[in-house]
């Protein structure tokens, strides 16, 4: 499963209550596992900003032409 925001963090079906477990237990238990999401999760935080967010919105708008 691939999501295009948060591609660093650990995914699993909402449902999966076996495999939520399983992530939080690796998080818990394995300290390379752990220090790779994090890495990975303060690089998604640095690409969430409302300038990022209103510029996709401008730049959709005139791919179209609507401004």
């Amino acid at each position: 499963m691939y999501l295009k925001c948060f591609p660093g963090a650990l995914k699993f079906d909402f449902w999966d209550i076996n495999q939520a477990a399983e992530y939080l237990l690796g998080l818990l238990d394995n300290d390379t596992l752990h220090k790779q999401v994090v890495k990975y999760a303060q690089k998604d935080l640095e690409d969430i900003s409302w300038d990022i967010a209103a510029n996709k919105v401008i730049e959709g708008y005139k791919k179209y032409k609507l401004i």
